[in-house]
């Protein structure tokens, strides 16, 4: 069994204020393949053989993240119906990219451009979800990513990275360059403080 879909696009309503967080997505494919009805039907688990995941792209609009009610994750009660079971043989995503906006300053948050990742042997299990401090588990991963930029200090600065590689494999991550930057020119940005402060 497989599932092939092309060309989906989400966009928010317009009605929607600026005290909402509104998502537009867009990606070119999805492809599952290798789909096992009989562990679906009887152990109430998703097998899968591969997922490949081909240029998507997220552009999010947020108010300040410290005005959002952000409570922490609880712990599942027991009656819960999730899949015992959730595998992937082989997970491919090519070519992801997000970015992160403030409504208030209308300035990125968080970029991330061309997220290519190949992960083996993906798995949530339902001890994952019950779990607030698990997440999932894989057996090797390869990435690469483009470029990494976080802005932060009332969005007057940012951090930087490029050419980003990791293996799980290998036990190693690689950098192509780091930085911390200044959007503002060295008079721009200190005349913003009351007191003296350094560019």
């Amino acid at each position: 069994t497989f599932l092939k879909i092309s060309n989906i696009k989400v966009v928010p309503t317009a009605g929607l204020d600026e005290k909402r967080v509104k998502v537009n997505l867009s990606a070119d494919q999805v492809n599952v393949t290798g789909f096992r009805w009989l562990p679906f039907l009887f152990q109430n688990t998703i097998s899968v053989d591969s997922a490949t995941l081909d240029n998507i792209k997220i552009i999010s609009s947020t108010p300040p993240l410290d005005s959002l009610k952000q409570e922490p994750r609880k712990a599942k009660r027991k009656q819960s119906k999730d899949y015992e079971l959730i595998e992937v043989k082989t997970f491919k995503l090519n070519e992801f990219s997000i970015q992160v906006k403030n409504n208030l300053y209308d300035s990125v948050r968080i970029s991330l451009r061309d997220l290519s990742v190949q992960a083996k042997d993906f798995q949530l299990t339902k001890a994952d979800i019950e779990n607030p401090t698990s997440l999932f588990h894989v057996g090797k991963i390869h990435g690469e990513i483009h470029q990494a930029m976080f802005h932060f200090d009332a969005f007057r600065q940012y951090v930087e990275v490029r050419d980003i590689i990791l293996d799980t494999e290998k036990k190693m991550m690689t950098f192509g360059y780091m930085g911390m930057l200044n959007k503002l020119d060295k008079y721009e940005y200190t005349s913003l403080f009351k007191e003296r402060q350094g560019w």
